[in-house]
């Protein structure tokens, strides 16, 4: 219990002020953890950075833990939502639609923001992060049993979880991967399609 408050917020906010306040503060978080990494990432420098006062912070947040527990949250809820509104997967989708879909998705979202993307998978503690990032992963496994599930007889596995686990783990290491070392393939169609391609086989009979 003492860790999981270590990395809770003391309050949310509620008014449209307090959550201008809050958003600034991860805003200055995420920009300082690029820039300078998560050791030097103070909440002295995060309040410098964002222009509020160490004591605002502090109102919501109970330590730079805790501010980084936050923006994990919120990155994970920013990139959900783009990669559900870039899926749009349809009834008459076949395997291979679907596919594509999921994967162009997730590369969109990983687009969204990158740097970030890599300086939170790499230097902050995954103690830290671990809440959210399974929950981001419980969410995407859900909806890849359910969609899965539809084709069953151009599946090769009876567990439609096991498998999409796996795809899971595998699509998002070589998407996080070539974020953080080669972020222009990100916009290759090339990368997209081999992807579809390593996930088809895998996947059919």
């Amino acid at each position: 219990m003492a860790t999981k408050r270590r990395f809770s917020p003391r309050k949310q906010p509620t008014q449209a002020r307090a959550r201008r306040t809050w958003n600034a503060v991860l805003d200055g978080a995420a920009q300082v953890l690029i820039a300078q990494g998560y050791e030097r990432a103070t909440t002295d420098r995060i309040a410098e950075r964002t222009g509020v006062s160490v004591g605002t912070i502090y109102e919501y947040f109970p330590n730079k833990d805790a501010i980084f527990a936050a923006l994990q949250r919120r990155w994970n809820e920013q990139r959900w939502a783009l990669f559900e509104e870039s899926r749009q997967i349809d009834l008459e989708d076949d395997l291979e639609t679907v596919l594509r879909k999921t994967i162009h998705a997730r590369i969109e979202a990983t687009k969204l923001n990158p740097k970030l993307n890599s300086v939170l998978m790499r230097d902050v503690p995954a103690s830290v992060t671990a809440d959210q990032a399974a929950q981001l992963h419980d969410e995407f496994l859900a909806a890849s049993v359910q969609i899965f599930g539809r084709f069953k007889g151009a599946i090769r596995s009876n567990d439609w979880q096991l498998m999409a686990r796996l795809m899971i783990h595998a699509t998002h290491a070589v998407i996080d991967n070539i974020a953080a070392s080669e972020p222009d393939l990100l916009d290759a169609p090339e990368l997209e399609n081999e992807l579809v391609l390593m996930m088809q086989r895998y996947v059919e009979n």
